[in-house]
């Protein structure tokens, strides 16, 4: 309500043509909106720390609106390129994420596989060279270790990945994707 008063505020006196007091009420529309965002509308934690939208996206977040869907993928995988191309034909609002080149932040990891309701073992490519050189059927890790592995080494990772708001899935086999999509109407 601030916000609309402040606008209209500005719009009668003409200041809509000054970019900087233009700007400031914008933001100030976005910050009373919601009260984790300051005034130049990039989000704080909980202590009141303001994260600028470029240290968000390096740590796995983005301020995209709820119904925006991510995937994290490698775009030469097979499977990747089948939700990719199902995803287009949706005409679905999407961001592609190649997190061989954008690497998944371990909070993200730990957010993805609660979402999914899985275990960091069971989002194991067990195939990979890298798994069988980290001995992973001889050694036992801790779900934390086998997080942090993940952040190395992201041939561990099964993809992809499909990410909705406070919903997650594997898509493997690509087809988990049409009932994800239908989930989430």
């Amino acid at each position: 309500m601030v916000g609309v008063i402040a606008s209209e505020l500005a719009s009668s006196s003409g200041e809509r043509s000054n970019p900087e007091v233009f700007n400031f009420i914008r933001n100030f529309e976005i910050a009373s909106s919601c009260p984790a965002i300051n005034r130049r509308g990039c989000p704080r934690n909980d202590t009141g720390t303001v994260f600028k939208r470029e240290t968000l996206k390096k740590r796995g977040i983005t301020m995209a609106g709820k119904n925006k869907i991510t995937v994290y993928q490698k775009p030469t995988c097979t499977t990747c390129r089948q939700v990719y191309a199902a995803l287009k034909e949706s005409g679905a609002d999407f961001e592609a994420v190649d997190y061989y080149l954008e690497p998944i932040p371990r909070a993200k990891i730990k957010e993805l596989l609660m979402k999914m309701g899985m275990s960091a073992a069971q989002l194991l490519r067990k195939k990979e060279s890298v798994y069988k050189e980290l001995k992973f059927d001889e050694k036992k890790y801790s779900e934390n270790e086998i997080i942090d592995l993940m952040t190395v080494y992201p041939d561990l990772i099964e993809r992809p990945i499909v990410e909705q708001g406070d919903k997650a899935i594997l898509a493997r086999p690509a087809e988990r994707l049409k009932e994800f999509l239908a989930a989430i109407s």
